[in-house]
């Protein structure tokens, strides 16, 4: 986060992070009966994806809706963008041991792989919508505006 427009912008740290987590997943998921004998290796690479989630998306989550939405609404996008992470994070948990047990831990890591290489496509197709509408509070007369309800309608069509 003190990298944040110094050398690297929210994009590219959350883009970071899904693409190391999808390596990492794609490593574990084509190696895992490997690493199930080689334990350390497995909790190091698993260990790893964590960093990367608290480096990349983790991060940038509660950057992106502060910076993206305008002063009117922006609390309230906040906490809809949060209570979507929320709902997603619950779902992902509840379905991880049924679908470990069902399809196998190396499948469920090849899912987790193509869910962060899926998640570093949206971060590239959608940033371009964010970085047109950006609210910064240094650069609120150089950065044309939009209001975010219009953003919200947009994005939902």
């Amino acid at each position: 986060v003190l990298m944040v427009g110094k050398h690297q912008t929210p994009k590219a740290i959350q883009l970071q992070g899904f693409l190391v987590m999808g390596v990492l997943y794609t490593v574990i998921g084509v190696y895992f009966s490997s690493l199930a004998r080689h334990r350390v290796f497995l909790l190091a690479l698993y260990g790893m994806t964590f960093f990367f989630s608290n480096y990349g998306p983790n991060s940038t989550t509660f950057m992106m809706p502060s910076m993206t939405f305008s002063r009117p609404c922006r609390s309230t996008l906040n906490g809809v963008c949060a209570a979507s992470g929320k709902i997603g994070a619950l779902i992902g948990a509840s379905l991880f041991v049924p679908l470990a047990n069902w399809l196998g831990n190396d499948r469920v890591m090849m899912i987790c792989a193509t869910i962060s290489i899926v998640a570093a496509t949206m971060t590239t197709v959608l940033s371009s919508v964010i970085e047109d509408n950006i609210h910064l509070p240094d650069d609120h007369k150089k950065v044309p505006t939009v209001s975010s309800e219009a953003h919200l309608l947009a994005l939902m069509q």
